[in-house]
Parts: structure tokens; C-alpha cells; sequence
């Protein structure tokens, strides 16, 4: 059993943008607006007073969110509270996210959610939401995009292929060539991450598949997924992102490790001092929350991309 608890999880954290065509613009993208970094310690206590009842990757989004907009975890744990009822956490803790980046109330976020795709998870429907509200579009015209995509698959696919159009300006049918070329064998949710990785970098999917295929052995697609968009991010070579990853903590899945290869990238600083901040983070929960939580203290913002990936975690 992954310590993720799922192939995939759908959080949103971060708005949309157009497509970038370069790897300094891809990470400039990545690590746009992000917030003041703060001791660790003031991130645990965050974390803390976060909603209770909740698996700690729901809590670590709301941590970030209050971080991003600067206001009390209370309002947070508010605006959670208004989010609709009978979904897990990680589709009210998206709405949350989406109301602070696009500014939109939680009443109207509810009132498009209602507006989704039956039939899907809540992950899925709130992802729709996030792409309509943070990209100005009208629920209808992003449920016709969702609608465009490849049949077969669970909504998360679906879901990254119309956020990747949307982020990278690229029709659907473009999008759906691309995926499918890439690689057998793997989950649609690693197949629209290679698909996003190529479309927002400007690089031939042929190119991602490379990269994808130089990554470890042993490990489930995301992660390899994740140190894909950690080349394109940054610009460095495949064998200098394996090395970074081969430094992070042992004993955790690959997800929690790519992250923390991100966070080294994002922020510029070493692995070992990563490390110590991950080591900082509250005992008695996954890699991903405690991945996350160092993100926060790092003030970085944590990239839908990476989280489309990375957060369905545990339905709670």
C-alpha cells in the first residue's frame, strides 16, 4: 500500500496561467506569488488549530491557504465549514483553495459545483470548479471541454487533460493525440501528467517520455511523473533531479520524496536542509502532509500540477 493511500489526489492550490514555452518560465509558473517563508514552528501551530476529523493532507491544504491569504486559521476552518456536505476532505479543502485564489465566494463555487459532471467523484467536480472560477470560463464551457476527453478513464484523468488545455492555451484534440503516445502501461493520471509536462514546456511528448524512462525503476508512475516536471521546472539534466531524490529521507514513498526534490528546486535550497525541515514536521502522519507542511514553511505555494497528482490520498 503506497503511503498515499490512492493512484492520485485532486487538491487545487494555485491559479491557472498561460502556457510558458521554457523551462525558467515553467518554474517561474511553478513558484508564482508565493507567500513570506515562516518557521516551522509557526507552521505546526497552523496545522494544529486546522479543521479536526480530517486526514493531515486536508489539514496541510488548509495550512498553505492560510498562509497564501493571510488570514487566520479560523476563517479558514470557516470557509471550510461552508464547503458542501457528504464529500471528503480533499474536495472541500479545493473549494476553500479556489475561493482564496480567485476571489470568489464559497455560495458561488457550491452553486458551479452543483453544475458538474454527475457521476464523478467530488475531486474531479472541484477541480472543474477551480478551472472555471480562477480561468474566468463558465462552468458549461469547462464541462464541455471534460466532455471532449478520452472515454475510459477515471475523472482525475479527465479533469488534468482540461486544466492542462486551459493552463497551455492547446485544444482538446491536441492534448488527446499526445496522450496517446505516451507510455503504456501506466494509470491515465500519469498519462495527462506527461501530457501537461509537455504541453506547458513546449517540448514533443516523445522528449517527456525520455525523461519519464530515465527516472527510477521501482517506483509508480507519479512519482516518476513528479521528477518529470521537476526537470522541465528547472531546467536541469534528468541525473541531477535523480541525484536530489536519492538525497531525500528514506523509508517514505516516492511522492513524499519527489516533493521534497521539488521544494529543494523551488526554494534553491540544499537537500539536507530540507531534510531537517521535514524533520521538524508533527510525527504521526503520511509523507505527503508532512511534505507539504515544509512547502508552507518554505513559502511556497504548492502547484496544481503536482497536486493533481499527488493528493487523493486519504478520503477523509
Amino acid at each position: 500500500m503506497k503511503d498515499l493511500g490512492f493512484k492520485f489526489l485532486i487538491f487545487v492550490l494555485v491559479g491557472l496561467a498561460p502556457h510558458f514555452v521554457n523551462a525558467q518560465a515553467c518554474l517561474k509558473f511553478y513558484s508564482r506569488s508565493n507567500i513570506k517563508s515562516v518557521p516551522m514552528k509557526i507552521v505546526n501551530d497552523l496545522f494544529a488549530g486546522s479543521i479536526d476529523g480530517y486526514y493531515g493532507e486536508t489539514k496541510a491544504v488548509l495550512v498553505n491557504a492560510s498562509l497564501v491569504s493571510r488570514r487566520n486559521i479560523s476563517e479558514i476552518n470557516s470557509l471550510f465549514n461552508q464547503t458542501p456536505n457528504g464529500y471528503y476532505g480533499p474536495t472541500k479543502a479545493s473549494l476553500v483553495y479556489t475561493s482564496i485564489v480567485s476571489g470568489k465566494p464559497i455560495s458561488e463555487l457550491n452553486a458551479m459545483f452543483n453544475k458538474t459532471t454527475d457521476g464523478y467523484y467530488g475531486e474531479t467536480k472541484a477541480a472543474l470548479v477551480h478551472a472555471a472560477a480562477v480561468s474566468g470560463k463558465p462552468i458549461s464551457e469547462i464541462i464541455d471541454l471534460f466532455n471532449q476527453t478520452p472515454n475510459g478513464y477515471y475523472g482525475p484523468t479527465k479533469a488534468s487533460l482540461v486544466y492542462t488545455s486551459i493552463v497551455s492555451g492547446k485544444p482538446i484534440s491536441e492534448l488527446n493525440a499526445m496522450f496517446n503516445k505516451t507510455t503504456d502501461g501506466y494509470y491515465g493520471e500519469t498519462k495527462a501528467a506527461l501530457v501537461h509536462a509537455a504541453a506547458v514546456s513546449g517540448k514533443p511528448i516523445s522528449e517527456i517520455i525520455d525523461l519519464f524512462n530515465q527516472t527510477p525503476n521501482g517506483y509508480y508512475g507519479e512519482t516518476k511523473a513528479l521528477l518529470v516536471y521537476s526537470v522541465v521546472a528547472s531546467g536541469k539534466p534528468i541525473s541531477e533531479i535523480i541525484d536530489l531524490f536519492n538525497q531525500t529521507p528514506n523509508g517514505y514513498y516516492g511522492e513524499t520524496k519527489a516533493l521534497l526534490v521539488y521544494a529543494s528546486i523551488a526554494s534553491g535550497k540544499p537537500v539536507s536542509q530540507i531534510n531537517a525541515l521535514f524533520n521538524q514536521t508533527p510525527n504521526g502522519y503520511y509523507g505527503p502532509t508532512k511534505a507539504l507542511l515544509v512547502l508552507s514553511s518554505l513559502g511556497l505555494k504548492i502547484p496544481f500540477e503536482h497536486l493533481l497528482i499527488v493528493l487523493n490520498l486519504k478520503k477523509k
